[in-house]
């Protein structure tokens, strides 16, 4: 008999165990630090690519001038 299990039996059986897991917050907690290592890796691989360390990207960044972070679009 196989062991295989339907996706669908597998994540409502962990919900029975863990009901916190359907609380909406963690939800967006768990996908934000999900997003946030996914990009890591992604920055990781372009830096890679361009034959940079962390630090020389870092050095770059410094002399780049601040993103306006207020909203205002105005001008």
């Amino acid at each position: 008999m196989s062991t295989a299990r339907r996706w669908q039996d597998v994540r409502a059986e962990a919900h029975r165990r863990h009901p916190e897991l359907a609380d909406p917050e963690l939800q967006a907690k768990a996908r934000a630090e999900l997003d946030a290592y996914i990009a890591g890796h992604h920055l990781e691989e372009l830096r890679e690519a361009i034959g940079k360390t962390q630090l020389e990207v870092a050095q770059i960044l410094e002399g780049a001038p601040e993103p306006d972070l207020s909203g205002d679009d105005s001008g």
